[in-house]
C-alpha cells in the first residue's frame, strides 16, 4: 500500500508541478498532495472514485506528453506531420 501511494505522488508531484507552474509551484504541489490523499481515501472506499481518479491522471498525462511534443515539433527537435 504504501508503495502505492509513493507512486501516485510521485505522479501527482509531476502533474500538479506542471498545472500550477510558477515559482511556489511545490508549496501549491503539497496542498494537491493532501487533496489527492482525502481522494485516495474516498477511492477506498467508494471503488468508482478511483476508476474516475485514475482516468483523470491518464488524461492528464497524455496531455502533458502531447503539449511536450508539440513544443519539440515547432521547436524543430522532431520531425512529423
Amino acid at each position: 500500500l504504501m508503495g502505492y501511494l509513493t507512486a501516485i505522488l510521485a505522479l501527482a508531484h509531476g502533474v500538479t508541478a506542471r498545472w500550477l507552474g510558477g515559482a511556489d509551484k511545490h508549496g501549491r504541489a503539497v496542498l494537491a498532495y493532501l487533496v489527492l490523499l482525502v481522494a485516495f481515501s474516498l477511492a477506498a472506499a467508494v471503488p468508482v472514485v478511483g476508476w474516475a481518479i485514475g482516468l483523470l491522471a491518464t488524461l492528464a498525462g497524455v496531455g502533458a506528453w502531447m503539449q511536450r511534443l508539440a513544443a519539440a515539433r515547432r521547436a524543430g527537435q522532431v520531425e512529423g506531420p
